[in-house]
């Protein structure tokens, strides 16, 4: 009976140590923990998550702790951060082989910093052309903002076609587009959004550039100006610039010709259309003449009266024949059209001289350019 009760014992107690190792040899240990968040607001509390690998692991049940709470102000409470001021935490998470007795732990450094929201969204282009892509952007304010990541989306394409790939725009007719800008703000769970309206239209481009001045007077600031053809181009902004000053010493400050002795000199004028890459040039010769003094004005019996002058200019050219006739600003811009002397529009021939009608400028000095068959003379005047 002893025996038979020994031999029973002995079974029990194999079966239960083979048991145990088949247990042992089913664990699967522990690799490692990833997807563990790295930033963290101040004052918000941040739920501690992780993924154990391999993903059948035995035990994955991750106990969270300080290993370090730096400046942040660091504790943890039932698996949730909470920071009190920026810096980095260390935490430690473990990972209890019960098993084995045994367990894995890996720190992990995490961010904490102040939340700063979206306040605006500026800079955004408002305009663009029929079938050129165009890149958008924005400038996030303030600069600091915790979210800067604009996610561009079609609110309405009205009659452009407006289509969004890769925060790009594309459009295929005329019209205006209205976008939504909107960014994301993750870390508190809100996002901001803003609309704005960009004006499709067609490229016209510039064909040339007309009307500009031609003759200038030594020494007087010529204010330079041109008209863009055709009319409706896109780009009219003219760039200014001396291409050969010649004897005229000339230098261009804000659009506004200046020079210093007599001449001729050629600018270049620029148009940049920068929303096809192009620019349109086209250069003007300009003539630079010396301006008559005021006691010399009777310089072959040539006078101008009545001054002040109201309605009508009569120039009395004594001997000589007047050719033509021009009136400058005191910013050396021409005011009114060459005058033929043969010509009833304007400036009709006397007996006593020419008479220019000037009912149509304003009030203020101007000084007239008059061309004789014997040389050019400048005379000055005040218009009522």
């Amino acid at each position: 009976m002893k025996k038979k009760l020994k031999k029973i014992t002995l079974f029990l107690f194999l079966s239960l140590f083979i048991s145990n190792i088949n247990i042992f040899a089913q664990i699967i240990f522990v690799e490692d923990i990833t997807g563990v968040p790295d930033t963290a607001i101040v004052g918000i509390p941040l739920t501690l998550t992780g993924t154990v690998i391999p993903e059948n692991a035995t035990y994955k049940n991750i106990i969270w702790s300080i290993f370090d709470a730096g400046t942040t102000g660091a504790t943890i409470t039932e698996n949730t951060l909470n920071t009190t001021a920026e810096g980095t935490a260390i935490v430690k998470a473990k990972i209890t082989e019960s098993m084995t007795g045994d367990g894995f732990t890996k720190n992990f450094a995490i961010k904490v910093f102040l939340y700063v929201p979206v306040e605006d969204i500026i800079d955004v282009p408002d305009t663009a052309i029929v079938g050129v892509p165009l890149l958008l952007t924005g400038t996030v304010m303030p600069e600091n903002a915790t979210h800067q990541n604009i996610t561009w989306s079609v609110f309405h394409a009205g009659n452009t076609g407006a289509t969004i790939t890769d925060n790009t725009l594309h459009t295929n007719s005329a019209g205006t587009a209205i976008l939504t800008a909107k960014i994301d703000e993750t870390l508190v769970g809100t996002s901001f959004t803003k609309i704005f309206m960009i004006e499709v239209f067609s490229y016209i481009p510039v064909e040339d550039i007309i009307n500009v001045p031609d003759t200038a007077i030594v020494g007087m600031p010529l204010a330079l100006s041109g008209t863009v053809m055709p009319e409706n181009a896109t780009h009219k902004n003219i760039i200014w610039t001396v291409f050969d000053a010649g004897t005229t010493g000339a230098t261009i400050t804000e659009n506004t010709l200046h020079t210093n002795s007599t001449g001729t000199v050629t600018l270049t004028a620029t148009i940049n259309e920068t929303l096809v890459g192009n620019s349109f040039t086209k250069n003007f010769t300009i003539e630079v003449k010396e301006l008559v003094g005021i006691n010399d004005l009777e310089f072959g019996n040539i006078k101008i009266y009545p001054i002040p002058a109201k309605d009508e200019l009569i120039i009395n050219c004594g001997q000589m024949k007047i050719n033509n006739v021009e009136i400058f600003d005191v910013y050396s811009r021409k005011v009114s059209r060459k005058f033929p002397s043969n010509s009833l529009e304007g400036c009709q021939p006397q007996a006593d001289g020419v008479v220019l009608d000037v009912s149509r400028l304003q009030a203020g000095t101007y000084f007239v350019l008059i061309y004789t068959d014997v040389g050019e003379i400048v005379k000055k005047i005040i218009k009522q």
